[in-house]
């Protein structure tokens, strides 16, 4: 049985943003993935979602190291702007990958 949990992946990295999605629907955990690249997308849907609370993610899965906006200004703006609206905060987990030196 699915849940009606709202999951968002916000990441530059496809590969990983595919991997969650599959491991996501493989595990029946949500029936509502949305995925971002960058930081600046994630924002522009989600102030334009606001007032749409079953458009909002419950979770969000946030690269910390993207390009345009990082994960750090995501988090900064978004919590401050749902803040301005009486909305109530979901949880936002940072996720950082180091690479080795060289890639």
């Amino acid at each position: 049985m699915s849940s009606s949990l709202n999951v968002c992946i916000v990441d530059d990295d496809d590969i990983y943003q595919f991997t969650m999605v599959k491991t996501m629907k493989a595990l029946n955990l949500t029936d509502k993935i949305m995925v971002f690249s960058d930081g600046e997308e994630a924002l522009d849907f989600m102030l334009d979602n606001l007032h749409n609370d079953k458009e909002l993610p419950d979770v969000i899965f946030l690269d910390i190291d993207m390009p345009i906006m990082d994960g750090f200004q995501f988090m900064e703006e978004y919590v401050k702007d749902k803040a301005k609206a009486g909305k109530e905060n979901n949880d936002i987990y940072g996720l950082l990958i180091c690479r080795p030196c060289g890639y």
